[in-house]
């Protein structure tokens, strides 16, 4: 018998795809950078300004953080449990500042400049996603339940300690200084992603692409601050609250295509493996080798047709038999024929003697 199995090169088809996508983030986030050199060009006056839009966030932000807590208990990745981390911080952050702050007067400080320290807390989280084999990941892992409530509590205390130390600051030399460090974390913040893609093409990941992606788009949200004094707040509650919304959106995009993907190729696997399994059946079936497979607590669970030919036994009287039993139970019997050979021996020597 000669079997041939056919592979079709989706690794291929995959690298291809990932390539397509990551050189598509760019060009979107080349012509937003444009976009915000030249952004009193454009009417953006209504972009997502208007609450329907925000409410929205909301609700994609908690479906986003879902729906990455699923597809990690779906696939146990150790990189995407720490990237979930970064989304929850991204949800918090968010809902945070547009609704706990809603009636604050800082809440326009907050949304036209700097939230520094939940950023720092995220590119550090991004980080330990790209290290994962480190102690700190090993821990998070561990106690994953402590790992989002630490999450949720440091994200929520950094903006509060940025609502009093902003309180305090008197100085714009002190606050262009702040707005250097944001510049800096901003570049470090691209450069984590552009090793992500990396890893994202080494192991050709189609997920990854589509994290990277989403990152992106939350990072150009960072960018705005560069032109925020020359901006009102209608337009800067605008495009954030956009960018935001496309973030969350293709998360969620990705995230579905991709549980569909990976749901269609189990099924593939599946299929292929039944394949396999009647192919080794039919072959073990007819080899002449006596072929019994047993269960953990030693019962015969198949036999191919050489068993039976052999023991004269059918396959259902052997089902379930201790294999041990069976054995004994043969051993019996070819003990038992050995002595009658040897008592009709000694018979007929005696005979011939007498």
């Amino acid at each position: 018998m000669i079997g041939r199995f056919y592979n079709e090169p989706r690794s291929d088809i995959n690298r291809k795809l990932i390539k397509s996508m990551l050189v598509g983030t760019t060009i979107f986030l080349i012509i937003t950078v444009i976009d915000i050199l030249f952004i009193d060009l454009l009417p953006i006056s209504n972009l997502g300004a208007s609450v329907s839009i925000n409410s929205m966030n909301y609700v994609l932000g908690i479906i986003s953080v879902a729906c990455c807590a699923v597809y990690y208990y779906m696939y146990k990745s150790n990189e995407f449990f720490i990237l979930n981390l970064s989304y929850i911080s991204i949800a918090i952050e968010y809902m945070f500042v547009n609704i706990i702050l809603n009636n604050s007067i800082l809440k326009e400080v907050f949304t036209l400049r700097l939230i520094m320290l939940p950023f720092l807390f995220r590119a550090i989280l991004l980080t330990l996603a790209i290290l994962n084999n480190s102690k700190v990941v090993k821990g998070l892992l561990k106690r994953k339940d402590i790992s989002v409530i630490i999450t949720i509590i440091v994200t929520i205390s950094s903006i509060i300690l940025e609502m009093i130390m902003y309180s305090k600051i008197e100085s714009n030399y002190i606050y262009n200084i702040l707005l250097v460090i944001n510049d800096l974390i901003v570049v470090y913040y691209y450069i984590l992603l552009v090793l992500l893609a990396k890893r994202c093409l080494e192991k050709n990941q189609f997920i990854y692409t589509i994290i990277i992606t989403s990152l992106s788009i939350f990072n150009m949200r960072r960018v705005y601050i560069f032109e925020s004094i020359g901006l009102n707040n209608k337009d800067i509650f605008s495009y954030r609250r956009g960018l935001a919304f496309i973030g969350f959106t293709i998360l969620l995009i990705g995230l579905f295509i991709e549980i569909i993907r990976k749901i269609k190729e189990n099924e593939k696997l599946t299929k292929e493996l039944k394949n396999n399994e009647k192919m080794l059946l039919t072959i073990t079936e007819n080899i002449k080798d006596l072929i019994i497979t047993e269960d953990y607590e030693g019962n015969i669970t198949y036999v191919n047709n050489a068993v039976v030919a052999n023991l004269g036994y059918t396959k259902e009287e052997l089902s379930g038999v201790k294999f041990e039993s069976l054995i004994q139970s043969e051993k019996n019997i070819i003990d038992s024929k050995k002595e009658d050979i040897e008592f009709k021996e000694q018979e007929w020597k005696t005979k011939l003697n007498g």
